[in-house]
């Protein structure tokens, strides 16, 4: 059926927009090809499109990170003591509660204004939840992933970090976050990176989140 082809081809079509726009921006509009055009009854592929975007239960977990919180930090960086600091974190549900969005200030972290804004979801095609982050102390995108854990009420986020190595060199180092949910209303954020001597994990700082009301 034309009308099938059609609703199919605008499907590849979306999907292609989702993932490779920047390669259309890259390329050119002489770079873009003719899409093949699928055949499929387009009630059919109506249902899959609406079943491919449903959320899922997993989802749910991001209503536990909406509000507005107020953040005490503690970060080690090489001394005994920690640097302290205060923050506020603000998230709200977006995209029909398929994504929860955080945006993070500080008035002063490393004697200038911090600032950092992301993401957090739940990726059905991966079967894990899925972390994007950047702030103003760099100029990449962060990406982790993570597991939940019902037992202990913790979801652990895994992924690499690139840093700063010395002129025009960069390093990049495996991260771990671990976020417990000490109550509805506490969060405990731990930051765990290699130590630069043994390569062993080790905490490197935390962040308390407590909930407004």
């Amino acid at each position: 059926m034309a009308i099938g082809r059609k609703l199919g081809a605008a499907w590849v079509a979306s999907l292609a927009l989702a993932g490779g726009l920047g390669v259309f921006l890259a390329g050119g509009a002489g770079a873009v090809s003719a899409q093949p055009e699928m055949e499929m009854d387009p009630d059919q592929m109506m249902a899959i499109m609406v079943e491919w975007a449903k959320p899922v239960k997993q989802h749910e977990y991001l209503k536990k990170l909406v509000g507005t919180w107020d953040c005490e930090t503690k970060f080690w960086m090489g001394g005994d003591e920690p640097i302290v600091g205060k923050g506020v974190s603000e998230s709200e549900l977006v995209l029909g509660g398929r994504f929860v969005t955080q945006h993070f200030t500080m008035p002063e972290f490393m004697n200038m204004p911090f600032e950092g804004m992301g993401a957090i979801g739940y990726d059905k095609a991966r079967g894990k939840f899925v972390n994007v982050w950047m702030d103003n102390f760099g100029t990449g995108v962060f990406f982790m992933e993570g597991k939940w854990d019902d037992a202990s009420r913790t979801m652990t986020w895994e992924g690499m970090m690139t840093y700063p190595a010395g002129p025009g060199q960069t390093a990049e180092v495996p991260v771990r976050h671990v976020v417990k949910h000490l109550s509805p209303d506490r969060i405990l954020m731990e930051f765990w990176e290699p130590n630069p001597m043994t390569g062993e994990m080790m905490k490197n700082g935390e962040i308390t989140y407590t909930r407004r009301h």
